[in-house]
Order: C-alpha cells, then sequence, then structure tokens
C-alpha cells in the first residue's frame, strides 16, 4: 500500500496521503445517472442516495459529461478543490458501464436538434479501484 501513495506523491506534492484514503472511503461505491439532451448539450440526473435531492449537470460531449459527474459528486462530499485537482489528473473515480457509454455516445451523435429530456433510464457509474487507479497514473 505504501509503494502505491508513494507512486502517486510527489514530495512537493500538498496532497496527504490519508486525505485521499478518508476522501475515497467516504465516497459512495456508485452513483446513478440518468441523461438526456437538449439541443448541444448532455444533461444528467445524479442520485446519490433515496433522501437526498438530485444533483443536475450539463456537458458538450460525453468526455466532459463524465468529468463534471465526478465533480459533483465530489463536491457535494465537500472534497476540497486541490483533491478535485488531484482525483481529475490521476483518473476520475466513476466511470460509465459500458452500456452507459454507449447510450451517451449515442445520444450525444443525434447533432444538435436532437432533444430527449427523458429521464426515466437510470445507468450506474461505477467507482474504480485502487488497480484501476494505478493504471491511469
Amino acid at each position: 500500500m505504501k509503494s502505491f501513495f508513494a507512486k502517486l506523491f510527489s514530495p512537493k506534492s500538498t496532497i496527504v496521503n490519508e486525505q485521499v484514503i478518508n476522501y475515497m472511503n467516504r465516497l459512495p461505491s456508485e452513483v446513478s445517472v440518468s441523461f438526456g439532451k437538449d439541443g448541444k448539450l448532455l444533461l444528467g440526473k445524479i442520485s446519490l442516495s433515496k433522501d437526498e435531492d438530485p444533483i443536475f449537470i450539463q456537458a458538450k460531449n460525453p468526455t466532459e459529461f463524465t468529468k463534471l459527474l465526478n465533480e459533483a459528486v465530489y463536491v457535494s462530499y465537500d472534497v476540497k478543490s486541490e483533491y478535485i485537482d488531484f482525483f481529475h489528473s490521476k483518473g476520475d473515480r466513476y466511470k460509465p458501464s459500458a452500456e452507459a457509454q454507449e447510450a451517451l455516445e449515442q445520444l450525444y451523435g443525434r447533432g444538435s436538434k436532437g432533444k430527449s429530456l427523458d429521464f426515466s433510464r437510470v445507468f450506474d457509474f461505477k467507482g474504480v479501484n485502487e488497480k484501476r487507479k494505478v493504471a491511469l497514473a
């Protein structure tokens, strides 16, 4: 475990190993996401738990959608901005399933006139494990 974190952090880093572990343990293992499209924008509705209000995001493309989804979850769990930047640089925690990625790409490919605000279909974006994070480093 020490070698894993030794590779991630440079001596000049302000990132604290223990805080990264704390954040990773606090974040949910997966989030439920439904998405639609309005013109050129992909719209997302993120559900973290049944008791909380959903979080809405909008993005220009599927890559930005996934990045903003991760950022929304980080912010809702009070992750400090330097750690959000760190997670973005090392590979974000939440990735779409193959089915969700395909649906997102199809929706994105409909062109700027496409409009689909049907948020009824829900996909899971699952958290990646430490082995996956090492591969992204």
